[in-house]
């Protein structure tokens, strides 16, 4: 039986229109209380079509650094034939890193996505874009 303090926490966000209130987008994120919401991992993120493009995807991502100040890494995979969401992870910060070969959970997908972490100590430019959000 797991300890009572390394359940996980889930998150889900969402970006909407300030006039209409209409959701354009959402993030789905877990966290572990057992590293008192340091490590960030991210699942799902996602936005109408109309609203791709626009700065919603940096302006979610920046809001964790709103909600959970301390934040010191973010993790997610991505496909690596998205180009166009690899480009603008990698313009956030976010790096390609290799997977713990401890990792006890196993997912039938995990070789057909490109792992990749954001280090807070590193790089700032989520951080940066956090006082547009709220």
């Amino acid at each position: 039986m797991a300890a009572l303090d390394d359940f996980l926490t889930g998150w889900v966000i969402t970006a909407l229109n300030p006039e209409t209130r209409e959701i354009l987008g959402f993030l789905r994120l877990t966290v572990s209380s057992s590293d008192p919401y340091e490590n960030i991992q991210l699942h799902n993120i996602g936005f109408k079509p109309a609203a791709q493009r626009q700065g919603l995807g940096k302006l979610i991502l920046s809001s964790l650094f709103k909600l959970v100040p301390h934040i010191t890494h973010i993790y997610l995979r991505v496909l690596p034939s998205n180009t166009p969401t690899r480009n603008a992870y990698h313009s956030y910060g976010f790096r390609q890193y290799t997977l713990q070969s401890n990792v006890t959970e196993t997912d039938e997908y995990e070789p057909y996505f490109l792992p990749l972490e954001y280090k807070a100590n590193q790089f700032d430019v989520l951080q940066k874009a956090a006082h547009l959000v709220f």
